[in-house]
């Protein structure tokens, strides 16, 4: 990668890459897992690997609070009619 002074990178589209491979190499359920644990078992962590934890989870998962839904949600019904729900049976015959 280079450093501050070098600019972007030469080739944005293996930077992309390797962001992307780092993210698969990032194991999430264990982080959940240990960060549960703490909370829920009182399992021992410090508070440098609690937030080393979160830090990695913020690189593979989408952080909720800053999705937003802009525009028109429309919402379709499928009315179903039966013809004969009016028709009663009576003795094995259909009366109206």
């Amino acid at each position: 990668m280079g450093n501050a002074n070098s600019g972007p990178p030469k080739n944005p589209r293996r930077n992309m890459m390797l962001i992307e491979e780092h993210r698969k190499k990032i194991k999430t359920t264990k982080l959940v897992n240990a960060l549960t644990n703490h909370v829920v078992e009182n399992t021992e962590m410090s508070s440098t690997q609690v937030t080393a934890a979160l830090g990695l989870l913020r690189k593979v998962l989408p952080d909720m609070k800053e999705v937003e839904h802009l525009g028109e949600v429309a919402v379709t019904r499928a009315v179903y009619y039966d013809p004969t729900s009016h028709l009663e049976e009576q003795d094995g015959k259909t009366i109206q």
